[in-house]
């Protein structure tokens, strides 16, 4: 759910699309098979505005984290209230901060700097970013994170709650097929 949803649409749908997103994060099926598969799982988004509107579901991410953190095999990252555009600006009023409080010398900002100040610090960058809901645009997902990242769009049939892992498995095929080029000439690779 981005920035954009969250401002935009009704108290009564975001209370229910938060409500899918608590059950999701309290569901001990969902918990119990991350860790058996090593997965760890993280959050991206505004926490404070989540802890605003239900306490209870940041508590509930919060819990998830605190349990995979030591997962090593796979990231499952969920954005919940994210949007792109305000995690770079949180990032940079962060880092404008470290340099007014001498922390931080303007020389010293490069990805790596800007990288620690984003949600995903601490991630790599996503090879693959999937899309639902029909939509044929990133909608701002990890707008500095996913600059070499490979795209899987899903018709409008698939909306988040109706991914299954079948479907992912789908998506995950279909990158398996790509010729990852990391901005390089295909034509240059040994």
């Amino acid at each position: 759910m981005s920035t954009d949803n969250v401002e935009k649409r009704s108290p009564q749908e975001i209370s229910a699309l938060m409500g899918i997103f608590e059950n999701l994060f309290t569901d001990k099926k969902i918990v119990t098979e991350a860790m058996e598969e090593d997965v760890r799982i993280r959050h991206i988004g505004r926490r404070d505005r989540i802890a605003e509107l239900r306490p209870s579901l940041l508590r509930a991410i919060e819990e998830i984290e605190e349990k995979t953190k030591e997962s090593k095999r796979y990231n499952l990252v969920i954005a919940l209230d994210y949007g792109g555009r305000d995690e770079l600006i949180r990032a940079f009023k962060d880092i404008a901060k470290g340099i007014k409080d001498g922390l931080i010398e303007p020389g010293e900002i490069d990805e790596e700097l800007v990288s620690l100040h984003l949600d995903t610090a601490g991630l790599p960058d996503p090879d693959l970013i999937v899309r639902t809901s029909g939509e044929q645009r990133t909608s701002g997902i990890l707008i500095f994170q996913g600059a070499l990242s490979e795209l899987h769009f899903y018709d409008s049939s698939v909306n988040f709650p109706d991914l299954t892992p079948e479907l992912l498995r789908e998506a995950l095929l279909d990158f398996g097929k790509r010729e990852r080029r990391f901005g390089g000439d295909a034509k240059k690779k040994k």
